[in-house]
């Protein structure tokens, strides 16, 4: 299973979910988790860090459909020097990516409930569309359109 609901949260789905998933892969917590040798008592869990500081590795061996063992280690490429023609390629496609959000800036997304405009980065009234310390813990103005086209 991959995930992103963080450390605490990919225990509990590994838990929860014994006997029908191997492992969980999971982000969010920014930490470093792995187990060099699992003890198999249910999914195993890893998370690698962030930000492309480090590379997870998770080895699985299988007897037949069962878990047999499972590995894990996490490096630190922190250091590593960046591959110019790897570097090269995701600066086009990062540019690409900008380009298409300058001309969506402004895109008419979706209507509120009072035929409200609502673009890409707030709606017309200027009700922020997302803002990150409400979307994630409550209703937004985001959240409230996804729900109204889904109806």
């Amino acid at each position: 299973l991959l995930g992103h609901g963080g450390l605490d949260m990919d225990f509990r789905l590994a838990s929860r979910l014994q006997g029908l998933i191997n492992a969980v892969i999971g982000g969010h917590s920014h930490v470093v988790y792995f187990e060099e040798q699992y003890q198999l008592q249910g999914p195993v869990v890893i998370h690698s860090g962030h930000s492309g500081t480090h590379v997870g590795v998770l080895r699985l061996s299988f007897n037949g459909l069962r878990l047999a063992a499972a590995y894990g280690a996490v490096d630190d490429v922190s250091s590593y020097r960046p591959d110019e023609r790897v570097q090269s390629y995701l600066k086009g496609k990062l540019a690409k990516l900008s380009q298409g959000a300058e001309l969506a800036q402004f895109s008419v997304v979706g209507s509120g409930p009072s035929g409200m405009a609502c673009t890409n980065d707030s709606i017309a009234d200027g009700t922020p569309l997302m803002d990150s310390r409400t979307c994630r813990t409550g209703p937004c103005a985001l959240g409230n359109l996804v729900a109204q086209a889904m109806r």
